[in-house]
């Protein structure tokens, strides 16, 4: 929620930034939510994003690679690389 510029940048809530009355983010959370969204194509670090409304493919907004929400949960579920 912005409530405003001041000093010409913008002021944001604690809601908005992420924080909590519960307390701090947890890691693994973090962990998922950037394997999920962040482009999995090496030097890529494009944003994942639904292609549209109530579709589970995403496409990086950078490379254009696609991902469907099944191959992701087959990856999370694949040999963890040493």
């Amino acid at each position: 929620n912005i409530s405003g510029v001041e000093g010409g940048s913008m002021a944001v809530d604690a809601d908005a930034a992420g924080a909590s009355e519960a307390g701090p983010l947890d890691p693994t959370y973090l962990q998922l939510y950037l394997l999920k969204y962040v482009c999995p194509i090496p030097s890529c670090f494009g944003t994942m994003a639904p292609v549209g409304p109530g579709v589970s493919l995403h496409e990086c907004a950078v490379c254009g690679h696609t991902r469907s929400e099944e191959q992701f949960l087959q990856e999370l579920e694949g040999p963890i690389a040493e």
